[in-house]
């Protein structure tokens, strides 16, 4: 299980929507894609609208826009 300090987390914001992220220690959604990873992710950061997750690695969250990984969306 991944803990963050509350504080830091109420501090942080998605880079993305600016909005707020809460930590997901499993999948961040259902088919989430299973990409090997040279580095073990210990969770998500995931923004409120649960559209974009981002990888914590090592206790320490990655907001670079390049690690964010976005919900495709489904159109019917």
């Amino acid at each position: 299980m991944n803990r963050m300090d509350p504080g830091l987390l109420e501090l942080l914001r998605c880079p993305r929507t600016g909005g707020a992220l809460h930590v997901v220690d499993g999948v961040p959604w259902p088919g989430f894609p299973s990409v090997e990873r040279e580095v073990a992710v210990d969770g998500f950061l995931v923004s409120e609208d649960g559209q974009v997750a981002y990888p914590i690695r090592g206790g320490i969250p990655d907001l670079l826009p390049d690690s964010a990984m976005v919900r495709a969306s489904v159109s019917g």
